[in-house]
């Protein structure tokens, strides 16, 4: 009877830790997507005031990047319409726009939604450290947008490209797409750009498999092509969308020294580069509270 007694506490113990470990993970992506969803609710409910310095920022974005001879975001969409001849195929606007449209859409919120699956299951130690800087970096991208107010190529307003007027065609929201923003003018930083450089770094970071740690180096850069081509985000969002990224995890990492109770910022350094191999010792040192019921280090 004792012995039955034990296993059913047991039970009850790790379907608990289960409950925990799921309210945890909801919570997160809760908290994460609610600054993005609160700065969309705001703006639903008092419109784009700020329309006419978003367009006038836009147009000074286009004269710097012609100065530094980057203002290439025109001719890449450019390059996707036109039709290409390759292999006795015709390739062009059917079958590009089309897959840049779901990258821009689906990705987003797929890629980020496994990657912090992935964290949560495998790299648990870490999870804390890494919710940090999403809701940190999430927070920055919100404000800076709402400080400094960007129209997208698709809505701005007096493009020149090689000396003659450019609209950019939207192709997402004109082909079908569905507009769930409010808030249209906050073409930088990105949010794709920003959590895209947090999974991609993640996973250089933390994957033990050389083809998962390169195509986590390439899939910031898909994302950015994915944003220049679909008429949504400038190439000097790659510059904004990573100083965000620097500057939340340079906020983060005094936080997870606090919330570990760490002696030193070197401490919490160590801690977190052990769980690249997700060893004992990162494990043990993982923050109580994150809850290590069914982890893998996979």
């Amino acid at each position: 009877m004792a012995a039955t007694a034990t296993g059913g506490s047991a039970c009850a113990a790790a379907r608990r830790a289960r409950w925990i470990d799921l309210c945890v993970f909801l919570g997160t992506l809760g908290l994460v997507a609610g600054i993005e969803l609160s700065d969309e609710v705001f703006h639903a409910l008092n419109g784009q005031n700020d329309w006419h310095r978003a367009l006038a920022n836009a147009l000074q974005l286009m004269r710097l990047e012609n100065t530094l001879g980057i203002w290439v975001e025109p001719g890449m969409q450019t390059a996707i319409l036109r039709p290409t001849h390759f292999l006795g195929l015709t390739l062009g606007a059917p079958q590009f726009v089309p897959l840049f449209d779901a990258i821009y859409g689906l990705g987003h919120v797929g890629v980020t939604f496994c990657f912090a699956l992935w964290i949560f299951r495998c790299r648990r130690p870490v999870f804390a450290f890494l919710r940090g800087v999403f809701v940190l970096a999430t927070a920055l991208s919100v404000a800076v947008s709402e400080i400094v107010p960007l129209a997208p190529p698709r809505l701005a307003i007096g493009l020149r490209y090689q000396g003659h007027p450019f609209h950019f065609l939207d192709t997402v929201f004109e082909h079908g797409g569905v507009q769930v923003a409010f808030n249209e003018y906050s073409a930088m930083p990105s949010l794709h750009l920003v959590w895209a450089l947090l999974v991609g770094v993640g996973m250089v970071w933390l994957a033990r498999s050389l083809v998962a740690r390169v195509l986590g180096g390439l899939y910031p850069l898909l994302i950015l092509t994915a944003v220049i081509v679909t008429g949504n985000h400038y190439l000097l969002d790659g510059a904004g969308s990573l100083a965000v990224v620097c500057v939340a995890t340079m906020l983060a990492v005094p936080l997870e020294r606090w919330h570990a109770k760490d002696g030193t910022f070197a401490a919490t350094l160590r801690r977190l580069r052990r769980a690249r191999s997700g060893d004992g010792a990162a494990r043990r040192d993982a923050p109580a509270g994150t809850g290590m019921t069914g982890y893998h280090a996979a």
